[in-house]
């Protein structure tokens, strides 16, 4: 089984936004505070886009912790996914291709991966970040190279055994 962990520059560049996401974040509470003591016809949109930052921060800090300490383990069965929160495993049958994205590329699953995540809060978190049946590759990933080639493997092994 081969392990596949966030290189050293990737999670320097994950601290990194996290220190800026929490900075803005910071900052948006405290805005927010001030315009709602002092509101106003004039400060409901602004307060309504830093009420939007203040939600929408937990949410990025939750796919970038999990961006920072994930794990993924590629063996003969299949793939394990762990991170903050939740461990995902299954089976190379399961895995329907790979959709390229800019930031990451998505692992697309024949079925939903939510059900094997026991916490309903993650579970939505999850979802928000990854889609139902997406599971990330992030490009920050040591042997990323390698890790592609082993998933591209089985699923062209898998399409020969179905064809």
């Amino acid at each position: 089984m081969e392990t596949f962990v966030p290189s050293r520059r990737a999670k320097h560049v994950v601290l990194t936004l996290l220190g800026a996401a929490g900075s803005l974040w910071i900052y948006a509470v405290l805005t927010l505070r001030w315009y709602l003591v002092n509101m106003d016809l004039s400060r409901v949109v602004p307060a309504f886009f830093l009420a939007l930052v203040v939600v929408a921060g937990p949410l990025l800090w939750w796919t970038l912790l999990c961006e920072y300490f994930c794990r993924i383990e590629a063996g003969e069965a299949g793939l394990r996914l762990r991170a903050p929160g939740f461990e995902l495993a299954f089976p190379w049958g399961l895995v329907q291709g790979i959709k390229p994205g800019p930031v990451s590329d998505t692992l697309e699953l024949k079925v939903s991966a939510l059900p094997l995540i026991r916490n309903p809060l993650v579970r939505v978190l999850y979802w928000q970040a990854y889609g139902a049946r997406g599971v990330p590759l992030w490009k920050g990933l040591e042997n990323r190279d390698r890790l592609l080639e082993i998933v591209r493997n089985h699923i062209d092994a898998g399409s020969r055994e179905e064809g």
